[in-house]
């Protein structure tokens, strides 16, 4: 998802029964007009990155069933061409993060592993081992030197980037992690899961610091604001929840898709809300009017 203040991601998210007929766009958040369209064909695309500088944007590769989905791609933002293909992977993807200093891409899919690439070359960096089924989210920290990894095996894994080792396993939930991801400062992870409940880790310990609960249909995904302070989470009964990170308490519940929630993303200044949902529609909050604003 978007780094750049200015951008916004926009997909229709297929069901995962028919994952057809896919197609993605990427808009100007501030105009609400089409800059470029990345065309794929009829593949879906379940997740995609910016680099810091917005101009480039990572995607996997598409739908389990089609062959070159084990592919990541490497976008240039204005013009839409493939800048790099970037292969190595032997199953599906479903998870893509770009670090913040701009040299590295993750992703992970339907395998215990997961890959980094060098964003620059396309080389593969190194493959993570360790997980016991599939890798359902990975995600940088802030300072670019670890990898969260939240998988089926329903652990919490932290990695160092550049020597590939683990440095911290989290027996998280009782049923698999959906979404992982570091707080802005680095300090803490949180972690969202079927079992219906997010829980926030202290990211060197492992400790525990938080649980929140009622995230009906399980916890889909999960994303920190820009300051730390607030806690979005998608569900699979199609709400997304934002609760304060302090002192635990749900601040609002966002209605208005009917399929479960797989992206949210908020706006750098705090004010806009991201959704994107199995039901084919995105949609952009007002987080203080509560209400739809571009759909």
């Amino acid at each position: 998802c978007p780094k750049n203040p200015k951008h916004v991601i926009l997909s229709r998210y297929e069901d995962r029964d028919d994952l057809t007929g896919f197609e993605w766009r990427y808009w100007n958040r501030l105009v609400r007009s089409e800059l470029v369209a990345f065309e794929k064909g009829s593949e879906s695309v379940d997740s995609v990155a910016f680099s810091p500088d917005g101009k480039r944007l990572a995607s996997d590769g598409g739908s389990p069933n089609t062959p070159g989905s084990d592919q990541v791609k490497i976008w240039d933002t204005e013009s839409g061409i493939v800048l790099l293909d970037l292969k190595g992977t032997s199953d599906w993807i479903w998870s893509v993060d770009y670090s913040s200093d701009g040299n590295w891409v993750a992703a992970s899919g339907g395998s215990p592993t997961f890959l980094v690439w060098n964003a620059h070359s396309g080389e593969a960096f190194h493959t993570f081992s360790g997980h016991a089924g599939t890798v359902w989210s990975v995600a940088f920290s802030p300072d670019s030197t670890r990898i969260v990894s939240g998988g089926q095996d329903q652990t919490v894994r932290v990695w160092n980037v550049h020597t590939g080792q683990q440095v911290l396993t989290i027996p998280a939930h009782s049923k698999r992690v959906r979404s992982a991801c570091f707080s802005p400062d680095g300090k803490h992870i949180a972690s969202g899961s079927d079992a219906e409940t997010v829980c926030l880790w202290d990211s060197v310990t492992g400790e525990k610091v938080g649980e929140l609960n009622g995230h009906r249909g399980g916890a889909r995904t999960v994303c920190f604001n820009n300051n730390g302070k607030t806690l979005l989470v998608g569900c699979g009964d199609s709400t997304v929840k934002v609760w304060d990170t302090a002192s635990g308490e749900e601040k609002m519940t966002l209605r208005g898709h009917t399929g479960p929630v797989w992206c949210v993303r908020c706006s750098p200044d705090g004010r806009r809300i991201a959704s994107v949902s199995q039901d084919s529609t995105s949609k952009l909050w007002d987080e203080v009017l509560l209400k739809v604003v571009f759909s």
